[in-house]
């Protein structure tokens, strides 16, 4: 094959050295995750897209009757859909969220 260098085979040290040596450019890893999302013909993403993502995520489970309140959650700008920009404000507070539990919720200090 052209792209393994006419091996026909590769191992997982061979792959992983050729993917730590490449240069990616323009590469968005949120927007890539939209993107497997599967929006629909518009580029927009529903709260079923969303709803998949966090069980895939095993961050738990969205009953259907739900699925309102995440849509109007994930809907960043409030416009019916949601739209790229929309996901990333979403993963970007979620990031901020996961940073916030790591935090000690009291710092003291102990006198002895």
């Amino acid at each position: 094959s052209l792209l393994l260098g006419g091996q026909p085979d590769i191992d997982y040290k061979t792959l992983y050295n050729m993917i730590k040596e490449t240069k990616f450019t323009n590469f968005d890893p949120i927007e890539q995750a939209y993107k497997e999302l599967g929006p629909d013909a518009n580029g927009n993403l529903d709260a079923t897209h969303i709803k998949r993502l966090i069980e895939a995520l095993g961050l738990g489970t969205i009953d259907k009757k739900d699925l309102p309140l995440l849509q109007e959650v994930a809907d960043a700008d409030h416009d019916g859909v949601i739209t790229i920009e929309d996901f990333k404000a979403l993963a970007q507070e979620m990031a901020e969220h996961k940073e916030e539990e790591k935090k000690p919720e009291n710092l003291s200090l102990i006198h002895i």
